[in-house]
């Protein structure tokens, strides 16, 4: 995915949320903060966007369900969809439940502003290292290969990561540091 695509799909996923803003948590958020032509395969290979909607971020309905919102994103952009067959990419609706998030992550969001034809919509997207430090929670192999990637083409920080990976707790913290120890040395 590049970063046009990810902008049409936060596009999108707002308009079918009837939002203006949404939150990016999976690999493509570092496509906010690092123009795709600048990223090694392994960070830009996927084809879907983990899209959230946050009541924080992004006022809803009262009585509306985040859960009910990210089915309504997988139903009409989601993996299989008229959306993804037209366009080769799609939206995942996600609850922010899924991610592993060091404290703090809404105060380092990156806003990636996507013109439309009336109000903008926005995606607020994970930073390059929460991104990391999430992905290395999940701890698969693509998710490895991602955190590698970044860290051995300079784009994360490892006192950055170490101190975002402090406020993780078991037992997704010792996937982090065994990330961390494979992807520094």
């Amino acid at each position: 995915m590049n970063r046009e695509q990810l902008e049409h799909v936060v596009r999108a996923a707002a308009t079918v949320a009837g939002v203006d803003d949404v939150v990016v948590l999976g690999s493509q958020a570092v496509l906010a903060t690092i123009g795709d032509w600048h990223l090694p395969h392994e960070v830009t290979r996927s084809i879907e966007a983990d899209i959230a909607i946050d009541h924080e971020i992004a006022p809803v309905s009262l009585g509306v369900d985040r859960a009910d919102l990210a089915l309504l994103i997988e139903g009409a952009l989601g993996e299989g969809s008229q959306f993804h067959a037209t366009h080769g990419y799609y939206a995942e609706g996600v609850e922010l439940e899924v991610a592993v998030l060091a404290d703090g992550w809404r105060e380092r969001l990156v806003p990636l502003i996507c013109e439309t034809g009336a109000a903008p919509k926005v995606g607020w997207c994970l930073s390059v290292a929460d991104v990391w430090v999430a992905k290395a929670a999940a701890a698969r192999t693509k998710d490895y290969e991602f955190c590698q990637a970044l860290a051995a083409n300079g784009f994360v920080d490892r006192q950055v990561v170490d101190m975002l990976a402090a406020s993780v707790r078991p037992p997704h913290r010792a996937a982090v540091d065994r990330v961390i120890a494979r992807s520094f040395g």
